[in-house]
């Protein structure tokens, strides 16, 4: 898919989004909508060929994992995408604003937020200080 194609269906995705977040009962499926139109934007990195080294591998089993941690895993990884391509953030930010939309007045503004959340990430903080690796070196070239 093309941007401009992800950025029609995280439109159409946001306009069901709005009408099932009306209702607390819908809360489920609401957080479906999201992780669809998420799942978008990690389609289109593994289509470009975009990685994200910096999170070491959980070492536990599938079944050991909490849903929660995994979670946590994949939204910083698309964090670090973002930091990494211009064209991820751009993507990213259009799904973050169509979804919520008083959430950041520009990109200016949450390409901030995603730095400040990756730098303060415990898990990366402590992975990158063991190999003695500058995080802002090896992200924002």
């Amino acid at each position: 898919m093309t941007i401009e194609e992800i950025k029609i269906k995280i439109s159409e995705l946001a306009i069901e989004h709005k009408n099932s977040s009306d209702l607390i009962s819908d809360s489920w499926f609401a957080e479906e909508i999201e992780l669809e139109a998420e799942s978008l934007i990690l389609k289109y990195c593994i289509d470009k060929g975009y990685t994200v080294e910096e999170i070491p591998k959980n070492d536990e089993s599938d079944e050991d994992v909490d849903e929660f941690i995994v979670r946590e895993e994949f939204i910083l990884k698309l964090d670090i995408l973002c930091l990494k391509h211009d064209d991820v953030l751009d993507l990213n930010y259009f799904y973050v604003t169509s979804f919520y939309i008083h959430f950041f007045e520009n990109i200016i503004e949450f390409r901030k937020m995603l730095e400040d959340m990756v730098r303060t990430h415990e898990p990366i903080r402590k992975y990158l200080a063991q190999l003695n690796i500058n995080i802002w070196n090896k992200l924002l070239k």
